[in-house]
């Protein structure tokens, strides 16, 4: 009895617990229950006598990392993603990787072969010193897209390998596109393919951002080469967006991958192919050599222009646009025209075709001694108001029967 008292005297004396120690979380706790979640194979209550359960089907294998298994979560039960994941399309899973492309040993096909969401993403094993922000659970860091060119080697390089530019660029990505995107550390001067593309929930093909059948993924960067200025006005470029009338795109275009809007509309891809161009120059369908090749390929109704007074080979051949070019360097469009910008110096605020005509034959130009006033058609008057030579019909006179105006058109 004495030592039992001495033995309840010792404890009373020892010091307090470390509550904190108690209560503290273990450092490699037991995730039995966490893992189950993906991994419920592996758990044998689920399954008695090798069987399935009311709770799940049996499975011979235990397979994880399946589309299905991804989707479970990914469709706002846990995380809400459905923008992302099951909005949409995304990168192909349940498919063998094309003829001719090798997969890296750091991103594993399943056991057919195929490619599942586990190819790319992995739970487990993130990149030390990688955080979410720049891995996404990526077997690997994909800053930059390095993870993207690691299966699809030939889409860098930029133009020197007939692709997009990518890396830094002189021009501001547009905010617009950036928030399309998920590249990870992408800025605002640095194109990566995400830019462009997104692996998970694009409405386009390609899994592009925008659609490029309208010309908006070009335009929402290349925003200098739309058919109408941000002040209104009719773009000196070449249109887009627009079906030809009189020109018409021939078929060893097409072949080369040209493309066209929804409804045969010229848009950007009809003369650029963004991934392995045939040409090494503006990433150009076909090479634009110094006889307007490319322009006389769509405009065949045009070549008769060089056997007339504006070929300026003949009429003025020192005479050079503003690119510094004259027929002889670039052929006999470049004299009037250049793909994306004018070709000579417009003024004044007439319509685009005049102010076009004027930059040759307006006074103080190559052409003036051409004159376009006196006798010939008069030009930026209205035609129902009275000249001094009485040409025109006032208002009050003019007979709809005898004077009309028909709608022209460029193409």
């Amino acid at each position: 009895m004495r030592t039992l008292m001495v033995l309840v005297i010792f404890v009373g004396l020892l010091p307090p617990p470390d509550v904190g120690a108690i209560t503290a979380a273990p450092q490699n706790p037991k995730s039995a229950k966490a893992c189950a979640i993906c991994h419920y194979r592996w758990v044998d209550t689920f399954f008695v006598d090798g069987k399935g359960s009311d709770l799940v089907p049996y499975q011979s294998e235990k397979v994880v990392a399946t589309p299905d298994m991804c989707i479970s979560c990914h469709d706002g039960s846990i995380m809400d993603s459905r923008a992302r994941m099951t909005i949409g399309f995304g990168h192909k899973t349940n498919t063998r990787p094309p003829e001719g492309m090798n997969i890296p040993a750091v991103f594993p096909l399943d056991d057919n072969g195929m490619v599942q969401c586990a190819t790319c993403h992995t739970a487990h094993g993130v990149p030390s010193g990688a955080g979410e922000d720049t891995t996404i659970f990526m077997r690997i860091s994909n800053k930059d897209s390095a993870m993207c060119w690691m299966c699809h080697p030939g889409k860098n390089g930029g133009e020197p390998s007939r692709n997009h530019t990518v890396g830094s660029v002189k021009t501001r990505i547009p905010s617009k596109m950036l928030q399309l995107s998920t590249a990870a550390g992408q800025k605002p001067t640095r194109i990566a393919c995400e830019t462009c593309h997104t692996a998970h929930g694009s409405m386009h093909e390609a899994y592009l951002n925008r659609s490029s059948r309208n010309s908006s993924l070009c335009q929402a960067c290349h925003y200098d080469k739309g058919l109408i200025t941000p002040e209104g006005q009719r773009n000196p470029g070449h249109v887009v967006n627009v079906r030809p009338t009189t020109a018409s795109i021939p078929g060893s275009f097409l072949e080369k991958g040209a493309r066209t809007g929804e409804r045969g509309e010229i848009i950007c891809t009809t003369c650029h192919k963004v991934h392995g161009s045939p040409t090494g120059t503006d990433l150009l369908i076909m090479v634009d050599d110094n006889q307007s090749t490319l322009c006389l390929n769509c405009h065949a109704d045009k070549r008769a222009v060089a056997e007339t007074g504006h070929n300026m080979s003949q009429s003025a051949p020192q005479s050079k646009n503003l690119q510094g070019q004259s027929v002889a360097d670039a052929g006999v469009c470049s004299a009037c025209h250049l793909p994306h910008k004018p070709a000579r110096k417009h003024s004044g605020s007439a319509d685009f075709t005049t102010q076009m005509c004027m930059s040759c034959h307006g006074a103080g130009t190559l052409a003036a001694r051409e004159k376009l006033f006196g006798h010939s058609h008069p030009l930026d008057v209205n035609p129902f108001t009275k000249k001094d030579d009485d040409l025109l019909l006032t208002s009050a006179q003019a007979d709809p029967n005898r004077m009309s105006l028909p709608l022209f058109t460029a193409y």
